[in-house]
């Protein structure tokens, strides 16, 4: 699908090859699912010819956007509101979650993010804000550290904000981050 995000005036094919794709993966995972359904009431081993599928997604806001339709959002939507129950999980990545649809944040169970500045983009991810953070978003972003690789892990499952460092990558990197000076 990379190949397809490139081109110019493909992005409609782009949103037919993952709608396609991921509706796909939704049935035929859930059918399966109901095959593991009925071992487990039988009593037999939970066993299944079809793996836990993980969909993920560069440039997450172009296929799930906040303020248009595409053919994408539908089926990636299903998959953000009920996918986990049959055994999918999607990985959104994005540098605009502030063009990103709404349900795609709010039903987030992983959050990572780097610093952001951005006011646009840390309102909407304000929106995560679970009950258990004591403070907003941009509180966290300004206590950050500013040096390179630092981001925030809010795990709803533990209840717990992390700040977490990455490592360095090793692949080549194409893209370099425009400075005025030099560090």
């Amino acid at each position: 699908v990379s190949a397809y995000r490139q081109a110019i005036g493909m992005e409609g094919t782009r949103d037919i090859v993952v709608g396609l794709l991921g509706k796909k993966l939704f049935e035929e995972r859930m059918l399966y699912r109901k095959e593991e359904e009925v071992k487990l009431t039988k009593g037999l081993k939970k066993e299944s010819d079809m793996p836990l599928v993980w969909l993920m997604i560069d440039e997450a806001h172009m296929f799930m956007p906040r303020d248009e339709e595409n053919i994408a959002l539908q089926v990636l939507l299903e998959w953000v509101r009920v996918g986990r129950q049959p055994g999918l999980s999607l990985v959104l990545a994005t540098q605009r979650p502030e063009k990103l649809h709404p349900d795609a944040i709010s039903q987030c169970d992983l959050f990572i993010s780097h610093r952001m500045t951005s006011q646009a983009d840390i309102q909407a991810v304000s929106q995560l804000r679970p009950s258990y953070m004591h403070q907003d978003f941009d509180k966290y972003y300004q206590q950050m550290p500013r040096a390179r690789g630092y981001a925030l892990l809010l795990d709803d499952n533990t209840e717990k904000l992390w700040l977490i460092k990455v490592r360095p990558r090793f692949s080549w990197d194409g893209g370099v981050t425009a400075s005025a000076f030099t560090e």
